[in-house]
């Protein structure tokens, strides 16, 4: 039996953390992934698509080697900041990637809030 990977995964924090978040359609299915704020949104991606078994051809933009933003399976449908706040268990979405030309894709959030509120965070954006 192959073990279902999670549509959302929240890194664990104790304090107040800003994040890069990337929102992908898998499979017509949303996902979500955060990275360390110093991570090029293409490098979430990349390590997303490792996570599912999928390569990309990267291509050049803005001067650098990012990852394709679609696939055959796949596509990037926002991607911006994500800021965790404790103990309050709230994140709020804002931001963009230069990059990818995307900003943070609310309706692409709204379908995963109830994940978001399974593991007791409550989501807001901009």
């Amino acid at each position: 039996m192959t073990q279902e990977i999670p549509q959302v995964i929240i890194p664990k924090t104790n304090e107040f953390v800003i994040y890069k978040v990337i929102q992908v359609d898998l499979d017509r299915k949303p996902y979500i992934r955060f990275g360390d704020v110093y991570t090029i949104h293409s490098k979430i991606l990349e390590a997303f698509l490792k996570e599912h078994n999928i390569q990309s051809e990267p291509f050049e933009r803005h001067g650098d080697k990012i990852t394709h933003p679609k696939g055959d399976r796949y596509k990037l449908v926002g991607a911006g900041r994500a800021s965790i706040g404790m103990p309050e268990r709230i994140i709020h979405f804002s931001g963009d990637s230069i990059h990818y030309g995307l900003g943070v894709n609310h309706e692409h959030l709204s379908k995963l809030e109830e994940h978001f509120e399974a593991k007791g965070f409550k989501i807001e954006f901009e």
